[in-house]
């Protein structure tokens, strides 16, 4: 029964610690309260592959917290709110976008309840929120919560010569 009650008790301070649906809040969240690079890869391989799926640049790095970890490696088809996603592009060795998603409850039912966020390199917020073509691009994934895990991707990336 205590650690049932711990469990509890970890699992509410760490909700308690998530952000608000806004970039402002996410963005905070994802460098100083729990740094997004400090995560783990969704794919295991380690942080750079390569992509075949446009919009996104030819080559990625996909991070998750934890939440979105476990779920994922359980083969759960429906994240957990709380979930994060946060997607560095990059194209010709250059860093050209962060995409984030973060799932929150009650947020935007129609999409899985997902916040977009789109950041270009200089920290500026280019979208965020319910981003039509984010939505549009992950509803064949609709029945895996909008998500894509890695089935499309080649791993891991050839090394530089």
């Amino acid at each position: 029964m205590k650690k049932l009650t711990l469990i509890t008790i970890l699992a509410t301070v760490a909700f308690a610690q998530m952000p608000k649906a806004d970039a402002d809040s996410v963005w905070k969240y994802i460098h100083e309260t729990s740094p997004y690079w400090n995560w783990k890869t969704i794919n295991d391989k380690g942080p750079l592959y390569k992509n075949n799926r446009k919009p996104h640049a030819p080559i990625l790095s996909t991070y998750v917290n934890d939440i979105a970890y476990e779920s994922i490696k359980k083969g759960e088809r429906t994240l957990p709110y709380g979930s994060l996603i946060v997607k560095e592009n990059y194209k010709d060795n250059k860093f050209k976008m962060l995409g984030i998603k973060y799932k929150k409850k009650s947020y935007d039912i129609k999409s899985g309840d997902w916040y977009w966020i789109k950041v270009k390199p200089s920290g500026e917020v280019k979208k965020a929120g319910v981003i039509k073509g984010c939505i549009d691009c992950h509803a064949h994934a609709r029945a895996a919560d909008f998500v894509h895990t890695g089935h499309d991707f080649e791993y891991p990336l050839p090394k530089k010569k």
